[in-house]
């Protein structure tokens, strides 16, 4: 979309000198809370801020700060309810129906007439999804959620195409069909799988994938869904983000496990207040990524390619853009 590398270097410039003096001023104060909290601890303390000290601190400064209680917020987000509230979101958006099929529809749907056969676990659930919109012919494909987290299973979240749709030689429709593949806590004797915020952002994220290639209507497959143009591939999933961040549709998502009481406004101010904490470090290693990319494709002589240190740029960058140290600098705090 920016057409020409110098407009991609200007704009990420620009925006490294925009937001350096914030991060540097954000990577400060987390150093001080490490220090006292190493003092406190009677840990050593070398003086540095290293990439892997970062989520730590920056969640401890977020509990001590604003009085948040991450574990008392995802009281409030139990899985299946709150899956069902996004799939009410999306409805409302959309138009659109989602059904989930029971062990007889699933039986129904199997060639072997075996329910599990037509999914590839007995944890994943499925629903048909329908438009309510008066577009199309009502059918819009399948979604599955695989949610829990298994031995030899995919380890972070994402959202997987399982077939794309498209219009056959004979005029007729292929429906896609698309997972959500995720590793939320799984339930227990006393409690079902609660999200924390942050996981309920990544549910809604990976989500917005799953309708991105459900709501295709392309007549080629190589098109569908998500099987765009790269820079735009999560720019759905993005904006689809902030209901999470929407006090009325936060409200209307949550429900505590125990009493299904909605969550409370004081929790929502205090959850809002923290979204844009810490800012400018999150975007100058976001920074980081996007200038070492634009870096090593920048064009260059074999000779220069041959002699480029990949690990040593990617660090020095690193260091330079967000102010995060990774190991090189252990050897030199020694």
């Amino acid at each position: 979309m920016a057409k020409t590398p110098k407009t991609v270097w200007d704009f990420l410039n620009d925006l490294k000198t925009r937001l350096t003096p914030g991060g540097a001023k954000e990577a400060a104060h987390l150093l001080e809370l490490k220090k006292k909290d190493h003092e406190a601890r009677g840990l050593p303390f070398d003086g540095n801020y290293y990439l892997w000290d970062h989520r730590f601190y920056d969640r401890l400064m977020v509990e001590q700060e604003y009085s948040i209680d991450e574990n008392a917020i995802a009281e409030y987000f139990p899985l299946k309810p709150t899956v069902g509230g996004m799939l009410r979101i999306f409805e409302e958006l959309f138009g659109l129906v989602f059904v989930e099929l029971t062990p007889e529809d699933r039986k129904r749907l199997s060639p072997s007439g075996k329910a599990e056969d037509i999914s590839w676990h007995e944890d994943v659930i499925i629903f048909s999804v329908w438009d309510d919109a008066g577009e199309g012919d009502g059918f819009v494909g399948y979604l599955y959620l695989d949610l829990h987290p298994r031995p030899g299973k995919y380890g972070h979240a994402a959202n997987f195409n399982l077939q794309p749709g498209f219009v056959k030689p004979d005029g007729s429709r292929r429906y896609p069909a698309t997972a959500l593949v995720c590793n939320f806590s799984k339930p227990t004797a006393t409690k079902p799988s609660l999200l924390k915020h942050d996981e309920v952002v990544t549910l809604f994220h990976e989500l917005g994938h799953g309708i991105h290639d459900l709501a295709g209507r392309t007549r080629f497959a190589r098109f569908h869904g998500t099987s765009t143009v790269r820079d735009f591939v999560e720019a759905p999933s993005q904006m689809l983000e902030n209901w999470c961040w929407t006090p009325a549709q936060l409200k209307a998502l949550s429900s505590h496990y125990k009493t299904e009481a909605p969550i409370p406004d004081d929790l929502i101010e205090k959850l809002i207040a923290t979204k844009h904490v810490n800012d400018a470090l999150f975007n100058l290693r976001q920074l980081h990524f996007g200038l070492f990319d634009m870096t090593v494709h920048t064009p260059k002589t074999h000779k220069d390619v041959e002699a480029l240190d990949v690990p040593t740029l990617y660090n020095d960058l690193r260091v330079e853009i967000s102010g995060l140290k990774g190991p090189e600098a252990q050897g030199e705090a020694r």
